[in-house]
Formats: C-alpha cells, structure tokens, sequence
C-alpha cells in the first residue's frame, strides 16, 4: 500500500515519543489514503497520547467505520475514553472489543483498568485472571491485579501476586515499590522502607517509592523525614492522590492543621467527588475554628450521599459551634430517625449536647463503636498480675495544657509508688509547656507513641504486662480505641474522657459515681460501672489563679449590674437553654450574660437570637480566650455560673468553683448531663442543684435578686474548696486506687468484670 512507509515511519517516532511529528505524517498518511483504517487507527493513538482527546476520537471513529470487526480499534477507543477520564463510556466499546476478538489481550488488560475505576473491583480480578490464564507472564497484569488486591485489604494475596512478578523481574523498581506499599498495609515498616530505598537506587524518580517511604517513615516515627518523602512523591506527580491525602493526615495527626489544609485542598482539586477526604476536611476546619466551612463541606457530602456514615451528626455538631439553630427541630427529627433506623447516624461526642435521650445515645455510641472499633483480641487472655505493685497504663493524647491534664495532674502525683506503677502513654502530638514539664516529673517519663500503630502500642502494653490500661480519651482528641479493641490488658477502663459508654465490651469498667451514674442507670453503660464515694471527678488543688483580676470595664462588663456568667464550649448552648437565661435578663435590670466565644458566628448568631427575644445584645458579652490562671482570675468579676442541659459543664464548672464562683446547674438524663450535680454535692452545695427547667430558671431569678442568698452560697464556697471532696487530690487518688485494686483483684480470681462501689475513706 501507498501508506506502509508513512505508517512504518510514524510508529517509529511514535516509539521515540516525537508525538507531533507522528501526527503530522498519519494526518498526511490520512490524506493520501482516506479509506487505509491504519492511518486512521494510528491517528487516534497518537492524538489521545498527546492529549488531544476530541481529535483523536474522530480518528478512531472514522478507523471503526472502515474497518468495523478490528476489535483493537475499539480496545484503542476506549484506552482514549480512559485517558479523558470518560470509564464508564469505555466499558462498552471493551466489550464489544472481546466479542469480535475474544483473544485481545489488550482489551482484556483495559476491561480490568476500567472495572478498577468505576469501583467493580472484584469484575476487574476477573478480567486480569482470564488474562493471565493466557498470559500468565504479563507484567502489567500481575502488577495491577497485585495493586487491586492491595486496594482491597487482600494483603496476603497481594504479596503472593506482586512476588510472582518479581520473579519475572527482581529488581524492577515498580514491582519492589508495590510490594513495599503491600508490607506497609502489613504494618511492616522497616521491611517496606527498605524496599522503597531499593527501589529508588534504581529509579530516583518513582514516586509511589516516595509516597510508600513516606508513610513507612512517619509511621515508624520519623515525621519530618516522612513528610519530606511524601513532599517528593508530589513534586514528581502533582496529582498523586493517595499522597496529599497521607500528607494531610499526617499533617493533621501533628497538629499542623493549615498545612493539613492546605493538602485537602489540594487533594479535592484532583478528586473533587472524593467524600473522605471532604469529611476530613471538614475535621481539621473545625479544630482550626472554621466551623462554617466545615459546615459547608459536610452540608455538600450529606446533599450528595445522606447515607455516608455519621455525617449527619458531623454536619449538626458544627452548626452548633456556631449556634446556628436555622431548622433544628427538623435536623434533630432526621438524626433521631436514622438512630431508630439503625442507621450510622453520628459519632457519640456531638451526641452528648443533643436532647436525644439515654436510649438512642447509648445504641448510636453502640453502632458506631462496632463499626469503627470492632472487637479484634490479639493476644492471649491473662489474668492481672500477681506483682507487688499494679502496673496502670494512662493513653492519652493529651498530656499538655489541654483540660483532662489540668483535672489529673495530682492524681498522677498523688499515687502510692508502693503499690503502684504507673506509665504515660502519649497517643497525640508531643506537648510542650509547664504542665507537660509536671506530667513527665509525675511519670518519671512519658511514652511517647504518637507515630505508632494501634498494633505496636498494644504490643508494647502487652509486653510490659500492664495490669490496668485506661482509656483517658473516650471519643475525645487523640483516643485509640483500636488499641483497646486489641484486648491487650488483663483489664480495660473508660475514665474521665467521655462522660458517657464507650460502646464496647472490651471496656471492663466506666468510673462514675451515685450522680452521673446513679442506681438504675446501668442500662446506660456497656461497661461495668465502679461507683467512687464522693465524685467521679478529679481535680488539682495547685491550679493557679493569676493574682491581677481585671477591672470589670476592661473585661468589656458594666460597671454595675449583676453578671451571669457561663464559660461552656459553644456547641453545648442550646435554645432549651438560652430563653431561659433571655427571660433573666429582661427581669434583672441591669444585668448581662458573660460567654466565652469561640468562634465570630457564634457570635453573630447569639446576638441575633437575642433579639429575637427581645433583649438588647450589648447585653451579651462575649470573653476572648485567655490562659488558664488569666481565665480563673476574671472569674472573680462573675456573679454565678449558670450550667447547660444536656450536656453541662465539666471541668468549666469546677474552674469556676475553684474560683469562687457559684453554679447553678439542673439534672439532665445522662452522664453528661449529671455532671454540675456530682461537682456541687462534692463541693457540698447541693441546694444549688435543680430537676426541672422552671425550677433552674426560679432559683437563678432568686439569687440574683438576693445578694445575701447568694452571699451565702459564696461564703460556703470559699469555706469549703480547700477542705472539700471535690479538690482533695490526694483522698481522690485514694479512692480511685481502691478502686483499681478492687478490679485487678476480680481479675486475678479469674472472674469476669462486675460493678461495684467503691467505699469512702474515715
């Protein structure tokens, strides 16, 4: 033909990567010969690898039509398809592909390519299976097949496929890349790092060797070197995917949450249907106080895919950072019937503010902890120790200046080092400051595992056979349920965190006491509930109140006029909250509302809500964050501290009592809700506890129209905070020792867990 040294040439500089010069000659090669299909065919290959995807699909179609039965015109057709990112209008040309020439390899190697894209992973095995039945040495089938096995968790199935193809070719760096990326899903990192440097002695510029050497690096604690690797693997291939989202995890996990930011940005713009990510996204926003954009975020996932787990509960948590009640009765209704529906509704924390009620809290805190954090023993069951002293294991991910630190530094202090042992496990970032000084003093050293696997963390406390690991974080901060799912330790506690079940059986116990956890409250909690005599909460006695109190105008407070005051996290106001304190303030002239603001919104939504109600919003004033002994100090300029339902204060109420400054809470029907009565019993003011609304709404009214009433309240305060219960460190410790050593004595009679109450000390 005419055509043959044209086409001949062509593929030569199609060969050298000389793509416009190719097009140029197939396009003359076209001209010459306007009914030869290959110049036509060849024309199309060579425009859809120059990225000329329009042309190059009217080439290809103009081949079909001359030469209708070549089943690889129609294999190269769809390859274009693939290229422009149009998969699911390619499937049907490879179909039509095998039909005319069941043979093709090529057509059953894309049917496999295709069939991963669109999400049909196991139909895309099958496509690589029947391949390599006939071509069982295929590089690339072997390698995808390995990649889609990886992909789908089938880690040992996996490394078989990926090792088949290195014995085709041991050293070929994809093949060592890949099965680093397989041992890395193993958790075996050093095994993966060595891999990803063999490969990249041969190939500098892999970037999956860069990107698995990232995560191997990071995961072995090595982050600033792991965030170097993952920087790499990106300037190689800017639209890595898996890398900017690794990237912006581990940026998240370290707390460089702008950076984390950024690298979901980034990420959307490559996958902008990518869910996760944009639930992720939305985390890190929130922790940086942009709960609007996180807002935004989860209000696009829930609009396109209402059944993605949890997010509707995500979505309603960070509308209440803000106070944003638009549609609440209606947001409320929706989460209360996927709970009924058993459907993945919300994470527990946010739950804990919502008026949902005890019976759907705990079956929603149930859901998620199954699917989360199944039940998975990794080791095999022992009893507690028989050891002089009990060996009591502290996670935590927050052992800085963050509020559980402040509540146990003295308990951690206060143990008796006769009889116990005690070890700091660090799950989040490294803290820095005084108060991570006094823990690490308290400790004699603090673990540091924030870079580990929950496999290596559970290992570690199964090798130093801990008697006792305590779960410190609940669904709060840096906790890792994953660990406890382990079943590393003879016994298991859920502690202070989350005031509320952890949803899990491999909890053994909930500390609690006869307040949050009164009799007939069991049904609450899937732990056994160990009852301390006087609060389940402690506190430390040395929290310093700084000695300068601010004037009350530079605090932004009128001079005159009686102050309300509540500190609570915004998320925990809820309207069933603010009419009453509206109401308040309308019939106590001159007083105000003192709130801790913690983001501009809720700033503007609580002005706007207050005059809805008729009240004047200057008589809102909003206090800016300030350092704990600052924050103690304004205090002083507070008049009472009024609690929310459902979810009142915890450590904010105990601040405030340190601080002499009355609250006045009601009962609600959780733990969290039962917090302000446990506080005040053990601060003994009970008066100040109320049962109903009306009667918290009365008795606010009564106090701030009788100094002398509240004088009083105020006068016992300050009598009682340094020889109450409440911030007793010391006796607080000793009641929880008694505690542990009850349990690690059920323990090493071989029974199973059981509740029990713990009795006061003469």
């Amino acid at each position: 033909m005419r055509n043959d040294v044209q086409i001949a040439r062509a593929n030569g500089l199609m060969g050298a990567g000389r793509l416009a010069e190719a097009i140029a000659v197939l396009n003359e090669a076209a001209r010459i010969e306007p009914r030869d299909h290959r110049a036509h065919h060849m024309l199309g290959v060579a425009l859809a690898q120059a990225g000329q995807f329009e042309a190059g699909e009217k080439a290809l179609k103009k081949a079909h039509k001359l030469s209708p039965k070549s089943g690889s015109v129609l294999c190269d057709h769809a390859t274009l398809l693939i290229l422009a990112k149009r998969n699911a209008e390619a499937l049907p040309l490879l179909e039509q592909a095998r039909r005319l020439e069941p043979g093709l390899a090529s057509a059953l190697f894309y049917h496999g390519v295709v069939l991963t894209n669109l999400e049909r992973p196991e139909e895309a095995l099958r496509a690589y299976d029947a391949l390599l039945k006939r071509e069982p040495r295929n590089p690339l089938a072997l390698q995808n097949r390995a990649a889609l096995l990886l992909k789908l968790k089938r880690c040992d199935d996996a490394l078989a496929a990926v090792d088949a193809l290195l014995a085709l070719s041991p050293q070929h760096p994809p093949a060592l890349a890949l099965k680093a990326s397989v041992l890395a899903e193993q958790m075996r990192y050093a095994d993966a790092l060595a891999l990803c440097d063999a490969a990249l002695a041969r190939d500098p510029k892999l970037a999956d060797a860069h990107h698995t050497r990232g995560v191997a690096l990071t995961r072995l604690g090595e982050t600033a070197a792991g965030v170097a690797a993952l920087t790499r693997a990106i300037e190689l291939k800017p639209d890595f995917a898996g890398a900017w989202l690794n990237l912006a995890r581990v940026q998240r996990v370290n707390w460089k949450l702008e950076e984390a930011g950024e690298a979901y940005q980034h990420l959307l713009a490559i996958e902008p249907n990518n869910d996760q990510a944009r639930i992720e996204f939305a985390s890190t926003l929130s922790l940086l106080g942009m709960h609007g954009e996180a807002a935004g975020l989860l209000a696009e996932v829930y609009a396109n895919a209402p059944e993605t787990p949890f997010v509707l509960g995500q979505l309603i948590h960070a509308r209440r950072h803000m106070c944003d009640w638009r549609d609440i009765d209606a947001q409320l209704g929706q989460l209360c019937a996927a709970i009924d529906a058993d459907r993945l509704a919300s994470p527990p924390f946010p739950l804990l503010a919502l008026d949902i009620g005890p019976d759907r809290l705990r079956r929603a805190t149930v859901r998620y902890a199954n699917y989360c954090f199944p039940s998975a023993p990794a080791f095999p069951a022992r009893r507690a120790g028989a050891g002089e002293r009990i060996r009591v294991a502290y996670l935590s991910g927050e052992f800085r200046d963050q509020a559980t630190a402040y509540l146990m530094a003295e308990v951690y202090e206060s143990h008796d080092s006769a009889r116990f042992e005690i070890f700091g496990v660090d799950t989040g970032p490294r803290g820095e400051g005084d108060m991570r000084q006094r823990l690490e003093k308290a400790f004699g050293g603090i673990r540091p595992m924030g870079g580990a696997t929950d496999t290596e963390i559970a290992r570690w406390l199964n090798d130093e056979k801990i008697d006792i690991a305590v779960d410190l974080n609940g669904w709060f901060g840096e906790g890792r349920h994953g660990v406890f799912a382990m079943r590393p330790c003879p016994v298991q506690v859920n502690y202070l965190g989350l005031p509320g079940t952890l949803g899990s059986d491999y909890y053994d116990y909930i500390v609690g006491d006869s307040d949050v956890t009164p009799r007939g409250s069991d049904s609450e909690c899937v732990e056994n509930i160990v009852r301390l005599p006087e609060c389940y909460q402690p506190n430390d006695s040395r929290r310093a109140i700084d000695a300068h109190i601010p004037a009350r105008k530079d605090l932004g407070l009128p001079e005159h006029g009686f102050v309300f005051c509540c500190f609570n996290n915004n998320h925990k106001i809820e309207p069933i909250m603010f009419d009453p304190w509206m109401r308040l303030l309308r019939q106590v002239e001159g007083s105000v509302l003192w709130l801790v603001i913690r983001n501009d919104a809720a700033q503007r939504n609580l002005i706007l809500e207050a005059g809805k109600r008729g009240v004047d919003p200057r008589r809102l004033v909003f206090a800016p964050y300030a350092k704990l002994s600052e924050h103690l100090a304004r205090h002083a300029r507070a008049d009472l501290f009024l609690d929310t339902l459902p979810h009142n204060a915890h450590t904010t109420a105990s601040d405030s009592l340190w601080a002499g400054v009355p609250v006045l809470t009601c009962v609600g029907d959780t733990f969290a809700g039962r917090v302000g009565a446990s506080l005040l019993r053990a601060v003994n003011l009970p008066e100040l506890v109320t049962h109903t609304l009306a009667d918290y709404e009365a008795l606010a009214l009564k106090l701030a129209r009788d100094p002398a009433l509240l004088g009083g309240y105020r006068a016992r305060l300050a009598a009682n905070r340094l020889t109450s219960p409440l911030f007793n460190g010391a006796r607080y410790t000793r009641h929880l020792e008694r505690a542990f050593e009850e349990m690690v004595a059920i323990s090493r009679r071989g029974e199973p867990p059981r509740s029990f109450d713990v009795e006061a000390m003469d």
